[in-house]
């Protein structure tokens, strides 16, 4: 269920925030070729860091997008990121344990 969750764009936590997008909106979204989708953002960072992606919110701000991401690395830490939704570049947050 959390993998579907994730790979349609929806929070796993469904907490809703100023600017984050709703499940449809953030699918028509990654459909529109505008950002990449969270199946390619957890693929990366599991890939780079050896993370666990928990939970990740399509948000907007300041005219970009970007993911919320809630993470669990190799040592077992739970941390908050947030990456560029069009080029998976880490904006905020840390991936090292």
């Amino acid at each position: 269920m959390f993998a579907l969750a994730l790979l349609l764009g929806l929070s796993v936590s469904g907490a809703a925030e100023a600017g984050c997008l709703s499940g449809g909106q953030a699918r028509s979204v990654v459909a529109s070729g505008a950002v990449m989708g969270p199946g390619q953002i957890v693929a990366g960072l599991a890939r780079q860091a050896g993370v666990r992606v928990m939970d990740a919110v399509l948000c907007e701000r300041g005219g970009a997008y970007v993911y919320q991401l809630t993470i669990l690395t190799g040592a077992g830490t739970v941390r908050n990121i947030v990456v560029d939704a069009q080029s998976g570049t880490l904006l905020a947050g840390s991936l090292n344990q």
